[in-house]
């Protein structure tokens, strides 16, 4: 048993001290030595002892080493196991962290986790309901995430996202959906109808999280879903919801089509060019409506919808999709319309 840390601190503090005193005493003595060789034939053996009396007392010794080692040997469970069929061994402890969180959290008489099948909303700009119908999901652990940025009672989280969607990331705090990134948020709507779908049938509402709630745990769960379902550009994400808009009820009032790819990449290149602190090239703009029969009056009229569109698509995140993905389309060696400052 070694001694405690204020001991070993001043054991140490002391020999220090004693250092400067035999060294000093050699070159001039120093009191309590009165010459250089009562510093030399009595100090300096001290010193050279000092360290082997510290070590002594900080429990360093080869006995305790050799029984630690020894308590590891145990022969007894062996005839137990082997006693016993394979089955019955219980989980191994080289275990991946999957296969530990789910042996943790899985309770045999708990019911399943429901299906995830879709997501859906009502899109106001285009007046149609829009539904994905890829989902993909992930199991998140304590062990999967950064230091501390477990943040959650719950022992695990499932990511949630959607291949053919817009790159919304979504996860679970036990039964509750959570949007985890600005284009989770735009199905945050709280209206019958709006959420993820289940298998059966029903329609869970998606929440979201006061700010500055679980930050370094949604930052990795927005990682995690992005390279579950592969980040999308903007064109990609336009085409999906083009895709995935349904056709509008008959009640429904007539509003501006995604068709017109005109008026969507203006939308797209006005809102970016804001988002990404870019330079807009307005005669550009002007040249391009016209080549393509659209005048001012028509196009102050019918861009509203499409500004409200790219604001959800390039709004909130981080700007890595401005050199790769924007700046290439609508800069000057793609349309023209913006440049960088």
């Amino acid at each position: 048993m070694g001694a405690s840390n204020d001991l070993t601190a001043l054991l140490v503090i002391v020999w220090l001290f004693g250092l400067i005193f035999v060294l000093a005493s050699l070159f001039r003595p120093v009191p309590p030595f009165r010459s250089r060789t009562q510093a030399f034939f009595l100090g300096l053996p001290g010193i050279l002892i000092g360290p082997f009396v510290i070590a002594i007392a900080l429990g360093w010794a080869p006995a305790p080493r050799d029984q630690g080692g020894a308590t590891v040997i145990a022969p007894a469970p062996e005839p137990q196991s082997a006693s016993r069929p394979p089955e019955d061994a219980g989980p191994s402890p080289r275990a991946t962290t999957d296969v530990v969180a789910t042996t943790t959290t899985a309770t045999p008489a708990g019911p399943s986790a429901p299906e995830i099948v879709g997501l859906t909303h009502i899109n106001k700009a285009l007046g149609k309901r829009v539904s994905y119908r890829e989902p993909r999901t992930k199991v998140l652990v304590k062990q999967d995430v950064p230091a501390g940025a477990w943040s959650i009672k719950e022992l695990s989280t499932n990511v949630i996202c959607f291949v053919d969607g817009n790159n919304a990331v979504f996860f679970t705090i036990g039964e509750r959906f959570i949007a985890a990134n600005s284009k989770a948020r735009q199905f945050v709507r709280h209206k019958a109808g709006d959420g993820i779908v289940l298998a059966n049938d029903k329609v869970a509402p998606v929440e979201e999280l006061e700010r500055g709630t679980h930050i370094k745990l949604v930052d990795a769960v927005i990682d995690a879903g992005l390279a579950l379902c592969g980040q999308k550009s903007v064109d990609e994400i336009s085409n999906a919801v083009k895709e995935a808009a349904e056709v509008p009820a008959a009640a429904s009032q007539p509003v501006a089509s995604l068709d017109n790819e005109v008026l969507f990449n203006a939308a797209l290149a006005i809102r970016g060019a804001e988002i990404c602190g870019y330079d807009f090239n307005a005669a550009s703009m002007v040249d391009y409506l016209q080549a393509h029969d659209v005048d001012q009056k028509a196009f102050t009229a019918k861009v509203e919808p499409y500004l409200v569109i790219a604001n959800g698509i390039l709004s909130g995140g981080d700007k890595r999709f401005c050199k790769k993905d924007f700046l290439p389309k609508f800069g000057p060696e793609g349309f023209g319309f913006v440049s960088e400052r």
